[in-house]
């Protein structure tokens, strides 16, 4: 396989599954009220994500053409470049927009860090903790973990990592199909495993990515 090809089919293969069971998605499956809405989602977001993919591709390809003095460490300003110079006044929509989205898919990943430390850390060393009180726990960990992404992003560090970290996320997030996906279908599973999988298998992707 050509370098660039097999980067893009692992790139593929990691997200297309590991995206299901990131955990900002993974728990609005629990939000379903049937099964068959379940079933109807997992086909329909399989499809709808193909869809919302497939423009990336044209837009890496036209931004190849149109803009060659662009360079790889360059490439998370292809898009504002491209709108600057070909579509101005779209860009003045596409952008914003683009922004919006990304800042939705922030705030449903810090809600779901923030529940899983309120119920799964904090109600466990304080169980007899109110709602109230876990709820306000919640909030300051969003708001604390929040300034020290924001914090990170802005560094010579971060501006340098945050590509490589979001790619690594997906193969990451394939770690988890097991001990999620497991319980489901091997009776025979047991949570020190589940915990080895995990463990396991992210040391591995770990140790291979550096």
């Amino acid at each position: 396989f050509d370098q660039g090809f097999a980067w893009f089919l692992n790139l593929s293969i990691t997200w297309g599954i590991g995206f299901a069971v990131l955990p900002h998605i993974w728990q609005r499956w629990y939000a379903a009220d049937s099964l068959k809405t379940v079933y109807r989602s997992s086909w329909i977001v399989g499809v709808v994500s193909w869809a919302l993919c497939l423009p990336i591709f044209f837009i890496g390809l036209a931004a190849h053409v149109l803009l060659p003095e662009l360079t790889a460490d360059q490439s998370d300003a292809l898009f504002p470049l491209l709108m600057s110079r070909y579509l101005p006044t779209l860009g003045m929509f596409v952008v914003p927009a683009a922004f919006a989205a990304a800042m939705s898919t922030v705030d449903s990943m810090l809600l779901s860090i923030s529940s899983s430390v309120e119920n799964d850390v904090y109600a466990r060393l304080r169980p007899g903790a109110s709602d109230a009180q876990r709820a306000r726990v919640g909030k300051r960990f969003v708001l604390v973990f929040a300034a020290l992404l924001m914090a990170f992003a802005i560094s010579d560090i971060g501006r340098s990592y945050i590509v490589p970290i979001g790619n690594a996320s997906g193969s990451l997030a394939l770690v988890l199909v097991p001990p999620l996906l497991g319980p489901l279908y091997w009776p025979r599973g047991t949570r020190a495993g589940a915990v080895a999988a995990l463990a396991g298998g992210s040391a591995f992707v770990l140790v291979t990515l550096i």
